[in-house]
């Protein structure tokens, strides 16, 4: 069962820590406000982290294959979505995880007929 820490106690022991998230926090808000879209080409996007990815264990028990977490940067990593068109991208490569066909395709495109 979870017990939260003593709040005293957690700023106790992060005082005598140095600060590594705040300019973390700070070049990535930067980062993904001014990414260009892949897609639209314009400049803002949002953080998204992806969910957890769990898969089965040869012991048949629930094991954590895929998280955001299981890194050793400061912050989780993520992908950006487009605030203009939708789009989720790596902010750092532009490759594109999902968009919308019709982006690609164009309304009047004949790859979304059926």
């Amino acid at each position: 069962m979870f017990e939260p820490m003593d709040p005293d106690l957690a700023r106790a022991l992060i005082a005598q820590e140095p600060d590594v998230l705040s300019e973390a926090i700070k070049k990535e808000t930067e980062l993904y406000a001014s990414v260009a879209c892949p897609m639209c080409y314009q400049n803002g996007a949002e953080k998204r982290i992806p969910p957890p990815r769990f898969e089965i264990s040869e012991d048949g028990l629930p094991m954590l294959s895929n998280s955001a977490y299981l890194t050793s940067r400061p912050l989780p990593m993520g992908y950006a979505h487009c605030l203009h068109c939708g789009t989720d991208f790596d902010p750092h490569t532009g490759l594109i995880r999902q968009t919308d066909a019709s982006i690609i395709a164009g309304p009047d495109s004949t790859l979304l007929q059926p």
